[in-house]
């Protein structure tokens, strides 16, 4: 009998630790980026692939590297002109043209250095600002703009007061493409350094609500946790911190956005490891047919009343009112009041609609001094009205994009 058992214990033991292991293991990878040195070793597709992801800008240092960079000058660069890549500490280069305004040259670099460049347009007497890049990759495209020559007058084609933005859109989650191993909220640091290299001034993250219920008794919650649907999470006061504090060593500006999502997990089994049986993980046709349903449970795009706008008013002012006393303390740059995604119509009551925001803007003046951004199309949540920038210049002071 004791044999049978021991012979029983070791045929079950041995698979149940044997995924254990895995689970530790891959609980380490999706929350600290902790990968084997080889990725090769990784017996399933996708996390392999999203180990190699991981390692593109964490390479040893001292190693050989190739840097390829691509640049975008002004249009009214003439065309016979050359434009010639100035690394300090090296010959300037002459780049090939790709088109009227790019080019292109590829430099051999040491992971760990410091670059310090510029563009010149035939000679030294015509350049533009000078840059850094630090070489992390083994190999890497930067991708650069001149804005101007330091000669020539600033192209028309271009309006200087514009300013770059880039928007993490569905990012803030640990399994936006459902294969378990990624986890998008770690790849801030290099799509912050992107921003950069892009000339932007403001970067903008998206948090998460979810909708569910009936008619009229339908919640807008915060999602708060990402084992929720093992996807989107709404964004906390401590990673929000972390946000401001990587944008401000880079001199950008954080823009809170959220999306607006019905609760689809009633309808549809969010199986972790779906990827890897066949099936989906809350994504997909199923995953679409499943949040469709559960928003025709509360009218998510039908016609509205002034009853059904209050009871989803009421509870999303909550919601803002919370992240705008957490933005605060965390000192995010601006709040987009208006969700993005799926969010409810609010036809035919448009105008009730617009009072509705104006409310929110002035309750979460109480908590939040940071610029209010909001949307002008109703296919955005509404605030439709021409009233809206009005209504936006007069209690925030600035104009509103």
């Amino acid at each position: 009998m004791k044999t049978f058992l021991k012979v029983l214990a070791w045929v079950i033991g041995v698979p149940v630790g044997i995924v254990a292991l895995f689970t530790v293991l891959g609980f380490a990878a999706i929350r600290w980026n902790f990968w084997p040195p080889t990725c090769s070793v990784l017996p399933i597709p996708e996390a392999k692939r999203v180990c190699e992801f991981s390692k593109l800008d964490a390479a040893p240092k001292g190693k050989p590297a190739t840097i390829a960079f691509w640049v975008t000058v002004p249009e009214n660069t003439p065309r016979q002109d050359t434009v010639l890549l100035v690394v300090a500490g090296k010959e300037p280069v002459a780049m090939d043209r790709i088109n009227i305004t790019t080019f292109e040259k590829t430099l051999s670099a040491t992971t760990g250095d410091i670059l310090s460049y510029h563009y010149e347009r035939n000679s030294a007497a015509s350049h533009s600002g000078e840059k850094t890049f630090k070489v992390r990759a083994l190999s890497k495209t930067v991708y650069d703009t001149v804005s101007d020559w330091n000669d020539l007058p600033p192209s028309l084609s271009l309006n200087k007061d514009l300013v770059g933005i880039l928007d993490m859109k569905d990012t803030w989650t640990i399994n936006y493409n459902m294969n378990l191993f990624e986890d998008t909220r770690r790849n801030i640091d290099a799509s912050m350094d992107h921003a950069v290299l892009l000339g932007d001034k403001e970067f903008g993250v998206y948090s998460f609500i979810d909708m569910a219920g009936g008619k009229d008794t339908f919640t807008v919650k915060e999602t708060v946790s990402p084992y929720y649907h093992w996807r989107d999470a709404a964004i906390t006061e401590g990673e929000m911190k972390t946000l401001e504090k990587k944008a401000k060593a880079r001199g950008l500006a954080i823009t809170l956005h959220y999306n607006v999502g019905a609760d689809y997990n009633q309808y549809y089994d969010v199986n972790p490891i779906g990827a890897f049986t066949g099936g989906q993980a809350g994504s997909g046709i199923g995953g679409n047919a499943a949040e469709q349903r559960a928003a025709a449970d509360f009218g998510r795009d039908k016609p509205k009343t002034k009853a059904w706008l209050d009871r989803y008013f009421t509870q999303l002012e909550a919601v803002l009112i919370e992240w705008g006393g957490r933005a605060e303390r965390a000192g995010i740059d601006a709040i987009d009041i208006t969700p993005q995604y799926r969010p409810p119509s609010v036809a035919p009551e448009f105008a009730y609609a617009d009072e509705r925001y104006s409310q929110i803007i002035k309750n979460l003046r109480a908590v939040y001094h940071g610029k209010i951004y909001g949307s002008n199309f109703a296919s955005y949540g509404g605030m439709g009205q021409g009233i809206v920038r009005r209504i936006l210049m007069n209690l925030i002071g600035s104009p509103y994009t």
